[in-house]
């Protein structure tokens, strides 16, 4: 009989037990996806540097360099894959404007929280168009606007329930150098 007394009043501390572990669970759960909306909100892609490399006609590159900000305490959101698009500009002159130079880039890399990462990128040019840059760098004395438009596709959490990925779209105009 004394078993059955203890029996009583074990099951009602186990379902508080249990309660009280559900609840955490749920509000660490929740906690995720306020961070998760949140540095989706502040998450910011750059182009911070493009560099005219090797201005010889087969072996001409110009190196992209992006960076990925994510000022958030969240580590879950990866960068899957940069499309870059770019046309070049000076005074009134422009190059590959009609038809721009475009380039794809894999990336599959997890953000750290409050970190900025940076990749490089070569964009390696065929002959034709490595002339047609050099030319154009010279031309106007190396000051060289390139006007770029870059899509980041973010895969994150959300992509199970939404069933797509993040985009980040962004004009950017930088100096050649």
């Amino acid at each position: 009989m004394k078993l059955q007394l203890n029996a009583r009043r074990l099951i009602p501390w186990v379902f508080v037990l249990l309660s009280a572990t559900s609840a955490v669970n749920l509000v660490l759960g929740g906690r995720d996806y306020l961070l998760l909306y949140a540095s989706l909100g502040q998450l910011q892609f750059t182009i911070s540097r493009m560099t005219l490399q090797g201005a010889i006609a087969n072996q001409t590159s110009i190196l992209v360099e992006v960076g990925a900000d994510n000022p958030v305490d969240y580590g879950g959101l990866r960068p899957m894959l940069v499309n870059i698009s770019t046309h070049f500009v000076s005074g009134n002159s422009s190059l590959f404007d009609r038809i721009p130079v475009t380039r794809s880039w894999m990336i599959n890399q997890t953000l750290a929280p409050h970190m900025m990462t940076v990749w490089t990128f070569a964009v390696t040019l065929n002959s034709q168009d490595a002339t047609s840059l050099s030319v154009f760098s010279n031309t106007h004395n190396g000051f060289v606007t390139a006007k770029t438009f870059f899509v980041v596709t973010v895969s994150s959490l959300l992509d199970m329930v939404t069933g797509t990925p993040s985009f980040y779209e962004e004009n950017q105009s930088i100096t050649l150098t």
